[in-house]
């Protein structure tokens, strides 16, 4: 049971740092120039550096959590990988 929760929780947690880093590299991509322009820009009162921390941040925890899921789910993931490609894999 323990397991199954631990799955569920790391599953929630691995969407929330998905949303936020989809949403704050659309703002980088959408609201910020990039490259070597004059000037401060803003978007929601704060500036370029706040929102490619959070993305940074959250893009790390993401690959963190995916490698904890691949972790726990092991059995299964190396189960479907030896259907697609055979014993040897």
């Amino acid at each position: 049971m323990v397991k199954d929760e631990v799955k569920w929780v790391v599953l929630m947690i691995m969407i929330l740092a998905f949303i936020v880093s989809l949403i704050t590299g659309l703002i980088l991509l959408l609201f910020f120039p990039t490259g070597a322009r004059v000037g401060y820009y803003e978007f929601l009162g704060s500036g370029k550096y706040v929102f490619s921390s959070i993305h940074s941040w959250a893009s790390i925890i993401f690959v963190i959590l995916i490698i904890i899921h691949l972790v726990v789910n092991w059995k299964w993931f190396s189960k479907m990988l030896r259907r697609a490609f055979g014993k040897e894999f």
